[in-house]
């Protein structure tokens, strides 16, 4: 997962999975986006990556902007909850 301070409107998905397709391995490429409207730092400006790590990817937990990789459509999909007891049923498989 990426976190990312970007407001997602302004954001192409398609153009954005060809260019982290044309410059990571497959591997490396973000199954999952979170557009978070403000990233909670340390007194020493460091990012608080706990609280990520913690909330996960369920859609019921995260009020961020959640977006997943269909690469079939070769892009990012807003993550629901179908999809997200999909995922974690193992019923979609990537």
């Amino acid at each position: 997962m990426v976190a990312i301070q970007v407001d997602p409107k302004n954001v192409d998905f398609s153009e954005l999975y060809q260019n982290l397709s044309k410059r990571l391995p497959s591997y490396a490429i973000p199954l999952f986006l979170r557009f978070s409207k403000h990233m909670e730092e340390t007194g020493t400006y460091k990012l608080k990556k706990v609280t990520y790590q913690k909330e996960g990817f369920n859609p019921e937990e995260v009020h961020d902007a959640l977006l997943f990789l269909d690469a079939k459509q070769k892009t990012y999909i807003p993550l629901n909850k179908e999809l997200y007891y999909d995922i974690v049923t193992g019923n979609l498989r990537f």
